[in-house]
């Protein structure tokens, strides 16, 4: 999973027009936000500037001119983000995070230009690494760290509370009849669609997928080549918080896990007699909410056998 700057929906830049010379480079040290502003004003805009002006408030990079590389800063990150920073091009890069404009504006300040659906300016200026400013912005970080561990171990503690759900409504779900030995329920306002799945050491190449219109959440269902133990390692980190539930006719299983972002998956196993092996898979997303999982939860407890239709 990607990691953003800002918010989940700014996953684009936009490159300047105007390319900076050689010399026109800021200098080594810490930047600070100085101000946020919509490139071009839209109702959307005026919506969520704030927002994004409070998870930016306690954002800082720290510039190395000799490398041309950045680490960003960010107050909902445990680690900060690496980035290459090439003024002449006016592109700040990385590999594990989306590209953004990058513009010189004086030896102390710059701005970084974000945009989707709408395009973003952040100003960065210069601060003294020493002084109580950028001591603040340590103290609000450490702070946040804290306070989100803690509240991680708590929702960790609780995840087995999510398998009491109220079951789907038999005239809000339709009957899903699919190449799995069993069938099972999906909400009628959900798509499915079957695709082509491209890791053949865990999983034969037919899948199912479900989606809102929303395009969230994302379940896919298909049918395992490999151990369920090792397809659960593949999906599930030894750090990440986790509870299995054990269900009956057919034998099943299904665990919920929460990654160190706080965000919730799930991994059901369906042994097959003489069949293979089924799975269903819920990857963690920042968009995932509550009322979705608790749907894909009822939606595994529909589960039956075939002959039970008949």
């Amino acid at each position: 999973m990607k990691r953003l700057i800002v918010a989940p929906f700014l996953l684009m830049a936009l490159m300047g027009k105007v390319l900076a010379g050689p010399s026109e480079i800021p200098q080594s040290g810490v930047y600070a936000v100085d101000s946020i502003e919509a490139v071009e004003a839209s109702p959307m805009a005026d919506s969520i500037l704030a927002e994004i002006e409070a998870s930016m408030e306690r954002a800082w990079i720290r510039f190395d001119r000799e490398s041309r590389t950045a680490d960003i800063y960010m107050e909902a990150q445990e680690e900060p983000l690496h980035y290459d920073f090439d003024f002449e091009s006016q592109q700040a890069t990385s590999p594990d995070n989306p590209t953004a404009g990058l513009r010189f504006e004086t030896p102390e300040q710059f701005v970084m230009i974000h945009g989707v659906p709408f395009e973003v300016a952040f100003t960065f200026q210069q601060i003294n690494e020493e002084g109580p400013e950028f001591a603040a912005l340590q103290s609000a970080r450490d702070e946040w760290l804290e306070s989100k561990q803690a509240a991680l171990e708590e929702q960790g503690a609780g995840l087995a509370e999510f398998f009491d759900v109220e079951p789907l409504s038999t005239n809000a779900s339709d009957g899903v009849d699919w190449d799995v030995p069993y069938v099972f329920d999906m909400p009628i306002d959900w798509n499915d669609q079957e695709v082509t799945l491209s890791n053949p050491d865990l999983f034969a190449s037919d899948g199912l997928l479900f989606t809102t219109d929303f395009g969230v959440p994302t379940l896919l269902v298909g049918q395992l080549v490999t151990a369920p133990d090792t397809f659960r390692q593949s999906v599930i980190s030894s750090a990440d918080a986790q509870e299995t539930i054990e269900l009956e006719a057919p034998d099943r299983a299904l665990t919920i896990f929460m990654n160190q972002d706080g965000n919730l998956g799930l991994v059901g196993i369906v042994p097959g007699d003489q069949e293979a092996t089924s799975f269903w898979i819920v990857e963690p997303n920042d968009f995932l909410v509550t009322e979705d999982i608790n749907k894909l939860i009822a939606m595994f407890y529909t589960i039956r056998k075939r002959d039970s239709q008949e």
